[in-house]
This record gives C-alpha cells, structure tokens and sequence, in this order.
C-alpha cells in the first residue's frame, strides 16, 4: 500500500505546487470529486427507472443530490442504495479494462491518463464515505442514503438498529470489492507494472537480479554506470565482492577499450 500511496501522491508533493503537473492534478482531482457524486446519483436515478420506482424528487446540487422515491419492497430500497457505490465501480472498471486493452492493442497509454483512472479508483472506494458525510453535514437525516434501512424498519415496527447493522455491511462490502479491484489496477496495470517490478527490485534476493549481456543495455547506460564507479558515487549500493575471474577482468576491459570510455 505504500508504494501505490506514492505513486498516487507523487505530483502532489508542496514543492511542487508551482508545476504544471501539481496544477494539472488539482484538477482533474476535483473534477473526478464531483463526477463521482454524479454518477452516484445518476446510477440510483437509473435503478429507479429500471424497477418503475416512481420518483417524486431529482434535485441535483453542486455538492449533493436531493432523490426522493417511493418504493414499496425492501429489497427496491437496498437496490437502489447500493446503486450508487456500485455506479462507481462500474465507471472505474471500464476506465481501467480500457487502459488494459489500449496498451495491449496499442503498445502504449498515456501517462497521465492512468493518473486519471486512478483517483477515479480512489473516489469509488471513498464514494460511501462521501455520501454519509455529506448526509451528516446536511444533516438528511430521513432521506440519506445510509439513514433508509433504519426508517424503514421503523415504520414496520422493528428494531432500526438492523438497519444499521446493514448499512454498515453494506457500505463495508462494497469497499472492500472496489478496493480489490483498484489494487489489482494500481499492482498489474498501472504504469505497465511499475509498482510490482519496483516491489520485487526493493524486495527481491540476490538470486532474482542478472547482469545483461553486452547488447541488452545501451552504449550511453553502460558509460554512465562505469563513470559512477570511478567516481564511487553509486546509485545502488551493495556489497563489494572480489573478482577472481581474469577472463572476466579482460573482458571488461576490452569492452571499455571498444568503446573508448
């Protein structure tokens, strides 16, 4: 999780706040903010229509959505509850399936782009969290989104406090599934990979590193690495190891010859 917090807050740092990547972030940060709320509501507005739930209020705000229906079955009121976060989901896996299939396709995607997907990522997992607070703040009490399971066992005459427990299920299993998902993004997807190989270069043994062969690195990388060395200003530390081997020093030493480093 550390190294996706990274990744995610990498232009985001204060001395950059001057950079066209810090501003750029900003923004399309707050633009993905309010297309979540969107899609939230729009996502629970198109549940209604598909179980012919009438509704009586769509009122959308630049902050909230006031949607008011009248469902007669339980069962319609936790569709549409759950519509909402599902919504999310469901928009932030056709971005990431899409950035899957043009890199594929295409050889690459933008890198910006995957940015995008993922703090759309983000705000999916966040998007139950949001909309409680946001009830709270607007103090909807009767009508928020995590408040209906408890007036609804009210008004049959039982303990609201299952609602409760449900709602609090509710929002938790479908953190944990867009979670999932947005893991399985930011590790296999994201940057082609990036994360996972820069996991498995931090985490790895000995065993799991190889030297390349001559033509596998360029004449340009392979001058700076025996420049750094003279220098002894290594990026990489490790332990110093003896070499033994004086067809491998003669070979190391054509080779700097051949390229007259």
């Amino acid at each position: 999780m550390k190294y996706i917090a990274d990744e995610l807050f990498l232009d985001l740092k204060w001395r950059m706040r001057h950079t066209i990547q810090f501003q750029t972030s900003i923004l399309f940060i707050v633009f993905i903010f309010f297309l979540r709320q969107l899609v939230h509501y729009l996502g629970q507005y198109l549940a209604c229509q598909l179980m012919q739930v009438p509704i009586t209020k769509f009122d959308l705000r630049w902050y909230r959505c006031d949607l008011e229906y009248a469902a007669w079955e339980f069962w319609q009121e936790a569709v549409v509850v759950a519509a909402g976060p599902i919504s999310n989901s469901v928009l932030f896996s056709i971005a990431a399936f899409s950035s899957w299939c043009i890199k594929r396709t295409l050889g690459s995607y933008p890198k910006y782009f995957y940015k995008v997907v993922a703090w759309t990522g983000v705000f999916a997992v966040l998007d139950p969290f949001f909309v409680l607070i946001s009830d709270c703040l607007a103090q909807y009490w009767d009508n928020g989104d995590y408040f209906k399971f408890y007036h609804w066992f009210i008004k049959a005459g039982d303990n609201g406090v299952v609602g409760i427990y449900l709602s609090f299920f509710m929002m938790i299993t479908l953190t944990i599934f867009t979670g999932y998902l947005l893991y399985r993004f930011m590790v296999g997807v994201y940057m082609n990979g990036r994360i996972l190989d820069l996991y498995r270069r931090l985490s790895g043994n000995f065993k799991a590193f190889f030297v390349p062969m001559d033509h596998e690195v360029s004449f340009k990388y392979l001058q700076w690495v025996i420049t750094r060395a003279k220098k002894q200003n290594n990026v990489i530390v490790s332990e110093k190891r003896e070499i033994k081997d004086k067809f491998g020093i003669e070979r190391m030493v054509n080779l700097i010859q051949i390229f007259k480093i």
